[in-house]
């Protein structure tokens, strides 16, 4: 039963997870409200790795999390159930400035963040600036986040390493020079992550940062520029930036590589998808298109006093070809050296419904099975796929691998029938009660795996008939830390977490 799809899943979750992970042998819990009457108070006795772990409630707190290493978490990082993130909810509307506050005087400090809403910070003429995360010269760690309602910047970092992660940016609001997110002198991870219907001027600001991925994000329908990317290096794939108000890419002084992206629009106030101006930018598998023009991209006109840009295009899809770039005036003649490496298409990629976001390639789409598995540049390797990571006989152009095997209909016709609840009590010490369901009866096994992937024991195997099961684990002899219990059913793998404390 444990199959390539069972290893997958699981080593998802524990890379999902791994950073959260800075439990010791010697690290505390510290419990909001129960031990403590404050978010506040718990941050302030915290030593280093301890967690300060928040019930579900709304805390109009501003938190300050300066010289701390610690996890501020709610019970999602026990239990794994995102319904936690939308009950445990810092709301600065009372008290101002900052939601949390992360600023250090110096660098060394590492803080994990997941399970919570951030909202409300305002600007105030006595205070300044509103910021529902601000951080500096940190390395940081946020999992499953609601940033919403802030003004005017959602979420803002300097001088540190950002890993963000399944984090919903949206709803913060304008005051003056506005972001959602902002990003400056820093090295940023944001994966599985949406900036979406923000009025403000950024979506996102990516400023002199030194590295910077986007994998899987969505930036939508935010009102001014989607992302703005100054004096940094950035890759983006696997992501749709769609129907942001001015642009949706702004880009200068930059490299950037774009990869199975769709940049995309059908808004007709729009200018135009993509601004570059003295940049390198890689389109590969990727796809540039708006409904509304033919103009696609622009390019800066002829100055002397203006650097060229650098188009380079593999395996990718433009409305009108070359004839959608442009230079920024029509009267002007454009400045750029534009490469073709494999083929730049013109055809309509036939997304599903892209009036409503839904970006997938149709069945009879000719993006499918054209674009390129390898893609190399001046001696780098930019993109090497291996078979196993794609349909068909070649990847598709796009944000989304057509899958002939997955149906709506199959999937709505074919309910969960097992399900793992949350263990009970967790944390724990030394053992704990796993319940599961299943709507029909099921071969099961239940099983513990530590923090590393590593197979510790099996609760339960075999033929189980319809209904609520359990199993006591005794983890007696076992290091305190992380562990997970896994429901595989041989159709679907379910993984819980679990804190062994002694």
């Amino acid at each position: 039963m444990r199959s390539a799809r069972f290893r997958s899943t699981i080593y998802a979750t524990f890379a999902a997870v791994f950073l959260l992970s800075v439990f010791s042998a010697h690290a505390a819990i510290i419990n909001i409200p129960e031990e403590q009457p404050t978010i506040q108070a718990g941050i302030d006795i915290a030593a280093e790795s301890d967690t300060v772990l928040v019930a579900p409630g709304t805390y109009f707190e501003n938190l300050d999390l300066r010289e701390k290493s610690i996890t501020l978490a709610s019970h999602y990082l026990t239990t794994a159930d995102t319904t936690y993130i939308h009950e445990t909810v810092i709301d600065a509307q009372k008290n101002g400035k900052m939601g949390i506050n992360i600023q250090n005087e110096e660098v060394g400090h590492e803080v994990s963040i997941a399970g919570l809403t951030v909202q409300n910070a305002t600007f105030k003429l006595t205070i300044g600036e509103g910021y529902g995360i601000r951080c500096k010269n940190t390395k940081a760690h946020f999992e499953w986040l609601v940033i919403q309602k802030n003004s005017p910047t959602g979420f803002s970092c300097s001088m540190s390493d950002i890993v963000i992660d399944n984090t919903l940016i949206s709803n913060n609001r304008l005051y003056s020079y506005g972001k959602a997110f902002s990003a400056h002198t820093c090295n940023v991870t944001m994966t599985n992550t949406c900036v979406i219907n923000n009025s403000v001027d950024y979506g996102i600001n990516f400023q002199n940062c030194d590295s910077v991925l986007c994998d899987n994000i969505l930036v939508k329908n935010n009102s001014d520029i989607g992302i703005l990317c100054t004096a940094s290096n950035a890759t983006i794939k696997n992501s749709v930036i769609a129907d942001n108000g001015e642009h949706d890419l702004s880009a200068g002084s930059n490299d950037i590589t774009i990869i199975n992206s769709v940049i995309y629009s059908q808004k007709e106030y729009y200018e135009r998808n993509i601004i570059c101006s003295d940049c390198t930018v890689r389109f590969i598998n990727s796809i540039i298109w708006d409904n509304t023009k033919d103009e696609q991209i622009s390019v800066p006109w002829e100055l002397p006093s203006n650097p060229k840009a650098t188009l380079i295009f593999s395996n990718s899809i433009i409305k009108g070809g070359l004839d959608g770039i442009v230079a920024y005036y029509p009267s002007s003649e454009m400045k750029a050296d534009i490469f073709t490496e494999g083929e730049l298409y013109e055809f309509d990629p036939l997304f599903i419904d892209p009036e409503n976001g839904d970006f997938h390639l149709q069945e009879n789409s000719p993006a499918i099975d054209t674009g390129t598995a390898y893609f190399e540049w001046d001696g780098e390797i930019i993109l090497d796929l291996q078979p196993e990571e794609y349909y068909g006989a070649a990847p598709d152009i796009g944000a989304y691998e057509y899958d002939p095997t997955v149906s709506v209909e199959t999937s709505e016709l074919f309910p969960q029938t097992a399900h793992l609840l949350n263990p009970s009590p967790n944390p724990f010490n030394p053992s704990t009660t796993i319940s599961f369901t299943l709507s029909e009866p099921s071969v099961i096994v239940l099983s513990i795996y530590n923090i590393n992937g590593q197979h510790v024991t099996d609760l339960a195997s075999g033929q189980f008939a319809a209904g609520v099961h359990s199993a006591v684990w005794n983890a007696e002899g076992m290091a305190s830390g992380v562990y997970f219990c896994v429901l595989d059913t041989g159709g679907a793998v379910e993984a819980k977490r679990l804190l062994l404390l002694r």
